[in-house]
């Protein structure tokens, strides 16, 4: 499986992880919410390559504002 990790940011109530398989023309799709950063995924295609991103978010008139966003994360799958 993988594991994703990233540093917390200041102020976020909680994050958001996006995953897509590279080279798929498909979008990145939500795959968690969580206030931890932490996701551990499994059962994915050992042969395929993932790219994930993080979006920490913070409430800000009711409404969930993105406050940041990580670089792509690959994860290789062998």
């Amino acid at each position: 499986g993988v594991q994703t990790c990233a540093l917390p940011i200041y102020g976020a109530e909680g994050y958001r992880i996006y995953r897509k398989v590279k080279g798929s023309k498909d979008g990145y799709q939500r795959v968690a919410t969580t206030r931890n950063l932490q996701l551990v995924q499994k059962q994915l295609d050992n042969k395929k390559t993932y790219q994930y991103y993080i979006v920490a978010y913070k409430t800000i008139d009711g409404k969930k504002a993105r406050i940041g966003k990580t670089l792509t994360l690959y994860a290789v799958m062998n």
